[in-house]
């Protein structure tokens, strides 16, 4: 990129210490009660929305029933609105992961980028998220989280990409974004290795990453 584009970088378990330390009653809730996201997608893609996909993109279907039977399979509920955009809330998922290869707890989820960035004329980010069981996050928890994400911003390391540059990430200990930058920025990205391994019953997070 000409100017920006670094990729920051934050250990996910030196986020979960810091929101244990820090707001343990909201970390106490979160991690009873697990998360859900809910988003608006538009029926066209939106490239004026940081979260401008459309169902249609974000589904791979042109149809209504392809959506719906993509969103049933993945426990997803949602709604139709009458201009063709698409609510969606996802099934309940956890917010704190241990990771069994350390014995670490993990903050294993998108609710940071969530709360700060979904926004769009669609979607307000202080709604992005909900407790597991389907009730709306508190003030005190949004109070907690948007803290959080100052916190990360303020103690990530931003690596910054030169042409030819390898960088290995374990998606499992870390936390990863990207900031904003002046085109072009090509990075050619591949993800694998074993998922991580959960207790039963848990659900893997959505995770988010920018290109």
């Amino acid at each position: 990129a000409q100017t920006g584009g670094a990729t920051p970088i934050i250990p996910s378990n030196a986020v979960a210490t810091h929101l244990r330390e820090a707001h343990p009653a909201v970390a106490q809730r979160l991690a009873a009660r697990g998360i859900r996201y809910a988003r608006t997608l538009p029926a066209q893609d939106d490239p004026l929305s940081p979260i401008g996909k459309s169902w249609r993109t974000s589904f791979n279907t042109d149809t209504r029933q392809g959506a719906e039977a993509a969103m049933a399979a993945a426990g997803t509920t949602w709604r139709w609105h009458g201009n063709g955009d698409l609510y969606t809330e996802t099934k309940q998922m956890p917010a704190l992961v241990v990771d069994g290869r350390s014995g670490k707890e993990m903050f294993y989820n998108a609710v940071i980028a969530a709360i700060t960035g979904w926004e769009d004329v669609r979607n307000d980010p202080l709604k992005a998220i909900r407790y597991g069981d389907g009730e709306e996050l508190d003030g005190e928890a949004v109070a907690a989280l948007i803290e959080t994400g100052e916190w990360m911003v303020a103690h990530r390391v931003a690596f910054a990409w030169q042409s030819g540059d390898v960088l290995i990430i374990d998606n499992q200990a870390a936390m990863h974004s990207r900031e904003t930058f002046t085109p072009p920025r090509r990075i050619l990205a591949s993800l694998w290795g074993e998922a991580l391994r959960r207790p039963e019953g848990r659900a893997e997070p959505e995770r988010q990453s920018s290109r």
